[in-house]
């Protein structure tokens, strides 16, 4: 079994990978979570578990793409010897 950090980094690496996929998809004009789900599936592109894609598939993934750049812009922009407050991001308020 894999320990928490080794799967999270896994699951970032797959979303990261199939980001550019779906920005394909978007760019042909399917933009609902259902369509892009067919689409991947339609492609044979399986799931990071080996499964088909479905709308709470795609919108995990899309969140997690999300919070990862978010996390990876925030990195780069700390100052050195200090950390960023990630908890108290604003935009993140929903």
């Amino acid at each position: 079994m894999l320990g928490r950090e080794t799967q999270i980094e896994e699951a970032d690496r797959f979303a990261a990978n199939i980001m550019p996929v779906i920005e394909a998809v978007r760019i042909s004009g399917i933009f609902s979570l259902a369509g892009i789900a067919d689409a991947l599936n339609n492609r044979g592109i399986r799931s990071a578990r080996g499964g088909r894609w479905h709308v709470s598939t795609v919108q995990n993934l899309l969140a997690r793409a999300e919070i990862s750049a978010r996390i990876g812009l925030a990195r780069r922009m700390q100052w050195p010897g200090t950390k960023p407050d990630l908890a108290n991001q604003p935009e993140w308020v929903t």
